[in-house]
């Protein structure tokens, strides 16, 4: 178990890393919306939301996307206000209620971001993953 917490522990480390010097990020938009995401501790999470939104194509409002965050409405408007200004949402409001979602830039830029970060050729991933699967196995046998 030691090894494998130490194995999560620098993989943890590396998303960290990889994820403030973005190697993901084609243009200086790209640069600036993940700039923003790593802001604060609801941003990247608000990202995630509508995200989830966008590929399970259904729209998220305010009120879901604070239950989902775990955090005031109030936050999640401020979140939501400052994202506009980066054009990465799609929006429509049906009986003066707000709906949004990431619109297909951002799911791109997410993409990218998925294809270099789990790149099955990373040999520190398949080394974690394997521990992952050790431990599972050992969790079955229950010699853990």
């Amino acid at each position: 178990m030691p090894r494998l917490v130490k194995k999560l522990l620098k993989r943890e480390l590396e998303i960290h890393n990889y994820q403030r010097q973005r190697p993901y990020a084609l243009t200086e938009k790209d640069r600036k919306w993940i700039d923003y995401l790593n802001k604060g501790i609801f941003y990247r999470a608000f990202s995630r939301v509508v995200l989830l939104a966008k590929v399970e194509d259904r729209w998220t409002d305010i009120l879901e996307t604070s239950s989902m965050l775990g955090c005031s409405d109030k936050t999640t408007r401020k979140i939501h206000s400052e994202i506009r200004s980066l054009e990465m949402l799609e929006t429509k409001i049906v009986n003066k209620k707000l709906y949004f979602r990431a619109n297909h830039e951002n799911l791109e830029l997410y993409y990218r971001y998925l294809r270099t970060l789990h790149n099955p050729l990373d040999s520190n991933l398949k080394s974690l993953l394997s521990e992952c699967l050790e431990y599972l196995r050992l969790m079955d046998n229950k010699t853990v």
